[in-house]
């Protein structure tokens, strides 16, 4: 039985957290080319480089993956693997990141690099 731990990538985990995005790429508008998955990867290492990129692995394959910003109290990317879907990966990545950010302000969520949700709205 897969057992789901969440914890922060690191640059041991980048070849397989990018062989991830390549996967799910076609449901992510703007990651169509091989200098747009560069590009996410750099942006990937310096969110590794702050602390603020979780991971969820089975063995040695990454099979979900979040990013997001303490400093804009926002989550920025979330993908897990098709194949891993429906097991509670994206909600314990997405616990793990909200437990990281400061419920007291509001915690906005992007979608697709298009438009911003407001998931918390502080009191």
């Amino acid at each position: 039985m897969f057992h789901i731990t969440v914890r922060r990538g690191t640059l041991l985990d980048i070849e397989e957290w990018i062989k991830l995005v390549v996967k799910v790429s076609p449901l992510f508008p703007g990651l169509e080319t091989c200098e747009a998955i560069a590009e996410h990867k750099n942006t990937v290492l310096e969110f590794m480089g702050r602390g603020e990129a979780l991971c969820v692995k089975d063995g040695v394959k990454v099979v979900g993956v979040l990013l997001y910003s303490r400093k804009h109290n926002m989550l920025c990317c979330l993908a897990v693997d098709s194949d891993y879907r429906k097991l509670g990966i994206a909600s314990a990545l997405i616990l793990e990141a909200l437990r990281n950010l400061d419920r007291s302000r509001n915690i906005t969520a992007t979608s697709q690099n298009y438009y911003l949700v407001v998931l918390f709205a502080s009191p």
